[in-house]
C-alpha cells in the first residue's frame, strides 16, 4: 500500500504567554503546545490527495521527531483523519535515515547528505545573503562617502568581518532573543511614532504651519524618553 508521510512538528502556541529559562531558552513546560500551522496544512493536503484518489489505496501517516510531548501533534493529525502515526522519540536520527530504517529503503539514507547540503545552501541564500545586503545598506546609510570610496571587494570584506564579529559576540554573551526583539521594537516604535513625525514637520515645507507648536516639544521629549527607557531596560 502506498504511504503518504506528512511531517508534523509540536511547537508553542503563538498566542500563549512565553517565559524563558535561566539559560535564555524557552520554558516549554509553561506554554501551550500545538501542531505547527504549516504542518497542519500538509496533513490536510495529504488527506485530500488520499480522498481524491481512493482507488490508489493511499495511507496517510503522520511522522514527528521529538520528546514524548510531541504525541499531542500526532493525535491532532489522527483527529484530522490520518491513518497512522510514527514517532522518532529522542533518537536524534536524520529524517531520511529514519525513513530508510522504517521502510527498508537504503537509498533514502544515501540521500540524507545531499538533503543536508541543499539545506545548508538554502539557509545561506536565505539568511547570509540577506544579512550581507542589509549590512551594506546600513553602511551606505551611515557613511555614504566612505563606502563610495571602497571597491566592491573591500566593502564585502568589511561586511563579512562585521557579521563575523557580531555573530561571535552574540554566541559568547548569549543575549535574550526576546529582549533583543523588545529593544529593536521599542527603538522602532519611538522613532516611527514620536521622532519621525517631528523630523518630517521641520523638513517638509508643506507641514510648515505645524512648526513651533509646544506639542512638538512634548512629542519629541516623550520619544527620547521611550528610546532611553528601551535601551536602559536592555542592561537591567
Amino acid at each position: 500500500m502506498p504511504v503518504i508521510v506528512a511531517l508534523v512538528k509540536h511547537v508553542p502556541d503563538t498566542w500563549s504567554t512565553k517565559t524563558l529559562e535561566a539559560d535564555h531558552t524557552l520554558d516549554r513546560t509553561s506554554v501551550d503546545n500545538v501542531i505547527d500551522e504549516v504542518n497542519e496544512y500538509s496533513v490536510e493536503q495529504a488527506l485530500r490527495l488520499r480522498d481524491d484518489n481512493a482507488d490508489a489505496g493511499y495511507e496517510v501517516v503522520a511522522l514527528t521527531m521529538g520528546p514524548a510531548a510531541a504525541d499531542e501533534a500526532l493525535r491532532k493529525a489522527l483527529a484530522m483523519g490520518a491513518d497512522g502515526m510514527e514517532e522518532a522519540n529522542d533518537k536524534n536520527l536524520p529524517v531520511l535515515s529514519y525513513f530508510a530504517n522504517e521502510t527498508g529503503t537504503p537509498f533514502m539514507a544515501y540521500m540524507a547528505p545531499i538533503v543536508v547540503i541543499c539545506a545548508v545552501a538554502s539557509s545561506y541564500f536565505g539568511h547570509a545573503l540577506g544579512t550581507i545586503e542589509g549590512t551594506q545598506y546600513l553602511f551606505n546609510l551611515a557613511a555614504p562617502k566612505a563606502t563610495k570610496k571602497m571597491s566592491a571587494r573591500t566593502l564585502d570584506l568589511w561586511t563579512y568581518l562585521f557579521i563575523f564579529i557580531a555573530t561571535s559576540l552574540v554566541g559568547i554573551f548569549n543575549p535574550s532573543i526576546l529582549d533583543m526583539i523588545s529593544v529593536v521594537g521599542g527603538v522602532f516604535f519611538a522613532f516611527m511614532t514620536y521622532l519621525l513625525p517631528i523630523w518630517v514637520i521641520y523638513r517638509v515645507d508643506a507641514l510648515a504651519r505645524f512648526r513651533g507648536k509646544k506639542t512638538n516639544y512634548f512629542v519629541a521629549v516623550m520619544g527620547f524618553i521611550v528610546l532611553f527607557a528601551t535601551i536602559w531596560g536592555m542592561f537591567q
